[in-house]
């Protein structure tokens, strides 16, 4: 058995200790193939297994290795949440381009999965695409993009969560409430007045609480003006 799938082998083990070592391990990673080939044996393992390997690739302290990371993104669509929170835990700027181009995957668990990464970093240039997401054939998916909208907040982007807040799904609605409140603004704020008539008494919840938000944001000078809608 090779080194690598010793280490593997060792993020499987009952023993906390055995498998927190592991995990150092993947840290001390100098060399992107390893880095790359490390993946390649793990593609097919559970998501506690790639987890581990995200936390230790987030440990990394060797450019070069972290480099590595952008290309398994590009490489495997299905570490891209890893990929992403290691690069970001490395302070290191993982691949917006790639992550924007997962928006249009087939597999709707890897547009999910870019459309968090691109939250997490708040990626400006990815309003637009992930607005387009707000139409997917997916309720999750719609879902996660207006989280993510929310998250990047770019005021250009209360418009389509406007409309997100009629979808004929209560969890997209939700999480579009949400988000306008992070957003403001007087058409977020108009929105959010309406969607307090919203069947869902979770929608209504959160409209009440963005509304709050939107309200205590005006008290600065600003905030308020509707610029950028």
């Amino acid at each position: 058995m090779d080194d690598l799938s010793m280490l593997i082998r060792d993020l499987k083990n009952r023993n906390w200790e055995v498998r927190s070592r592991a995990v150092a391990a993947i840290g001390e990673i100098n060399d992107p193939g390893t880095v790359l080939e490390l993946l390649r044996l793990a593609e097919h393992e559970n998501w506690h297994i790639h987890d581990a390997i995200g936390h230790g690739m987030g440990q990394m302290k060797d450019r070069r290795a972290i480099e590595a990371l952008n290309e398994a993104i590009r490489r495997h669509p299905w570490f891209v949440p890893e990929a992403a929170r290691a690069l970001c835990a490395c302070n290191a700027e993982p691949d917006v381009d790639a992550l924007i181009d997962y928006l249009d995957h087939p597999d709707p668990q890897i547009r999910i999965a870019a459309a968090d990464a691109l939250g997490w970093i708040r990626a400006g240039e990815a309003a637009e695409p992930l607005a387009l997401l707000l139409r997917d054939e997916e309720g999750e998916v719609r879902r996660h993009a207006a989280r993510t909208l929310g998250r990047v907040g770019d005021r250009r982007s209360a418009s389509p969560l406007v409309g997100a807040l009629n979808d004929a799904d209560p969890r997209v609605r939700r999480s579009a409430a949400h988000a306008l409140g992070r957003i403001g603004g007087p058409l977020a704020r108009e929105a959010l007045r309406t969607a307090l008539n919203d069947p869902d008494r979770h929608v209504v919840r959160n409209a009440r609480t963005a509304l709050t938000a939107v309200h205590a944001a005006c008290t600065t000078p600003g905030l308020c003006s509707g610029e950028g809608e």
